[in-house]
């Protein structure tokens, strides 16, 4: 990241701070809505994966049983 002797380094960080503004600024939703939407799509997310692993578990109590 140094070209003839200069680090690009502080305009990566300006970039970044003029993204994280424009994000900000320009937001479709509050940030109340975004959190709750976030939430909304973890328990989504969280009880989907639940339902696999309780099917993984199950089929592997059979095969264990299968192998008794």
């Amino acid at each position: 990241m140094i070209t003839n002797g200069k680090s690009r380094f502080p305009y990566f960080l300006a970039g970044m701070g003029l993204g994280a503004v424009a994000g900000l600024l320009f937001a479709p939703r509050s940030g109340e809505e975004t959190r709750k939407d976030f939430h909304e799509r973890g328990t989504k997310a969280f009880d989907i994966l639940n339902q696999q692993v309780r099917k993984l578990r199950e089929s592997d109590e059979g095969i264990v049983q299968q192998g008794k």
